[in-house]
């Protein structure tokens, strides 16, 4: 029962911390080519993640993150920055196995999130780790939204990656998203 409420929180926070996105204001510019953008690198103990120049990061911790990246406003009536957040769990006083944490994500997904679907849910190998992808759709307020979220499940810590986009605005964001989150390493943890 704890797992399950340790869980929903994070649900929670995923869902509340994508809203955040949607009051971001910056310079109006429009989406550029992959080749052309210029990318660097965030990095910490843990983990590095690399993505565009042309992106935003914020490392505040704001909605229990490690940080977000927000693209940049498509135009003037761009109401929702695309972005991609991470949120370490700790499971050390209630271990789960990644199964576990895909079979609980997946009954959430479904339940908490309005019109929620599951698009794409399989097991993947980055770096010779294993993760859970899952691609889900469903509305939060008044914005049909696209979640790609990867877990990896490393010493009874969930790592938690997600790209969130506007469902009209999924395909083009795909590419640079699922580079962004390709590119993130987990260094070895103790």
């Amino acid at each position: 029962m704890k797992n399950y409420r340790q869980f929903t929180l994070s649900i929670l926070l995923i869902l509340i911390s994508s809203l955040i996105s949607f009051g971001q204001v910056m310079n109006d510019s429009t989406l550029t080519s992959n080749d052309s953008i210029e990318w660097e690198t965030f990095s910490t103990e843990e983990y590095e993640i690399s993505y565009p120049t042309t992106w935003v990061i914020d490392t505040s911790g704001q909605m229990g993150t490690q940080f977000f990246l927000f693209s940049e406003l498509e135009g003037s009536l761009d109401s929702i920055r695309e972005n991609i957040n991470l949120i370490i769990q700790d499971f050390s006083m209630n271990p789960m196995t990644l199964d576990e944490y895909v079979t609980l994500s997946e009954k959430q997904i479904v339940t908490l999130i309005t019109e929620g679907k599951i698009l794409l849910s399989e097991r993947r190998n980055n770096r010779n780790l294993e993760f859970h992808n899952v691609i889900y759709a469903g509305k939060q307020g008044v914005f049909d939204l696209i979640y790609e979220q990867f877990y990896w499940m490393i010493n009874d810590q969930t790592f938690i990656l997600t790209l969130t986009c506007k469902s009209d605005a999924f395909e083009k964001y795909q590419d640079t998203g699922k580079k962004i989150l390709s590119s993130f390493i987990i260094y070895e943890l103790d």
